[in-house]
């Protein structure tokens, strides 16, 4: 055991050694392992970040939910086929109740309506905020995390009691805290007056759209009525957007690993040169074939790795200037990290195996005389 941690531990200081003393040819050998990992690692850790936020903003949209809407919710402009949808039947609240009794094992189904409005508090007037009216079942499906004040209780479904829940954004440019809101009045659509009593917590910019809660206010859907007659749903649509990304970046990245698997290769194919009467006198003294070549694998293996080590530097860097321009935090996850270190070692021991076994098939006497 002791034994062969010792050759790790050679290994590991032979390939530090190559590094200093050919600072330059070691570098651009490297260049490379570092480029290949800085693609993979980069890309991956982008698409794993996005695919994180989509998750996260999947969860406002309300997983598994299926929204049952007259109008098709892709589309718009010009070319949009309106006519198609015209004459469908609107969504009534019967038929939602209709739907809890034909379909038990739906465990939550709520029903809504929306309109865009003002909403007033002294002097402080906003404008084209988004009204969401719905029923009780809402919250079960949507994610609504209060931060303030309260989220509706049974009692003001069943009566329409004018209570509303106001976005953070709503609050904080009404009140200038968005925790002062709660217990005040305001105005809404056509005059009517409805008291405050919760906050939704910060949401943030959303990848998908999807739910904006911090521009919108929550009604019951009865209190909606006494506003708007108009019935809307809000049904999503996801793309894929990763296969390509992750498709290219592998392209790239396999590229520059090749160029960077043959750079390896030629410093071993070198290596291997200059040490021949050091591999002539180990063999002499009884080294044997498979320790000979686990040193230079295991050097290749080594050098391979600081290549990694130093663009996973680089996508570091990368993502701390990445994520102060996107909606999202990029970071790298645990897995991609384990990943770049198995790729740094498959591409060393496959750039070094020639070397290596060229070095242990030396025969002593003539790799001591040479």
């Amino acid at each position: 055991m002791f034994r062969y941690l010792e050759i790790i531990w050679t290994s590991f200081k032979m390939a530090l050694q190559e590094f200093r003393s050919n600072k330059l040819r070691t570098f651009l050998s490297l260049l490379g392992i570092t480029f290949g990992i800085f693609c993979i690692i980069s890309v991956l850790s982008t698409i794993s970040s996005m695919q994180l936020a989509v998750t996260n903003d999947l969860k406002a949209l309300g997983n598994k939910t299926i929204y049952i809407d007259k109008w098709q919710y892709a589309g718009g402009g010009s070319d949009y086929p309106w006519w198609k949808y015209i004459k469908r039947p609107t969504p009534k609240e019967e038929e939602a109740k209709l739907l809890r009794l034909k379909v038990p094992d739906a465990a939550h189904i709520s029903f809504g309506i929306e309109t865009s409005s003002n909403v007033d508090f002294g002097d402080n007037s906003l404008t084209g905020v988004s009204y969401y009216g719905n029923t009780e079942d809402f919250d079960k499906i949507q994610q609504v995390t209060i931060g303030a004040g309260r989220y509706f209780q049974q009692s003001d479904f069943d009566r329409g009691t004018p209570y509303i829940v106001l976005g953070y954004l709503i609050a904080e440019k009404l009140f200038g805290k968005a925790e002062k809101s709660i217990g005040n009045t305001v105005k809404l659509k056509g005059g009517k007056t409805a008291i405050v009593v919760g906050v939704i917590e910060k949401q943030g910019q959303s990848l998908l759209g999807g739910w904006d809660y911090d521009n919108s206010i929550l009604l019951t859907y009865n209190f909606m009525k006494q506003l708007i007659r108009e019935e809307n749903g809000q049904p999503k649509i996801l793309v894929p957007i990763f296969a390509g990304m992750n498709i290219g970046g592998w392209a790239i990245a396999a590229l520059s690993l090749i160029v960077g698997m043959f750079g390896v290769a030629n410093i071993m194919f070198v290596t291997v040169r200059e040490r021949t009467s050091q591999i002539g006198l180990k063999k002499a003294i009884g080294a044997k074939r498979g320790v000979i070549m686990m040193e230079f694998l295991l050097e290749s293996a080594f050098l391979c790795i600081i290549g990694g080590m130093i663009g996973l530097l680089a996508v570091f860097v990368l993502t701390l200037i990445i994520s102060s321009m996107l909606a999202f935090k990029v970071f790298i996850p645990l897995n991609i990290i384990l990943l770049a270190v198995g790729i740094c070692l498959f591409t060393g021991v496959s750039a070094g195996i020639i070397p290596a076994f060229i070095a242990a098939r030396m025969d002593p006497v003539v790799a001591i005389r040479s």
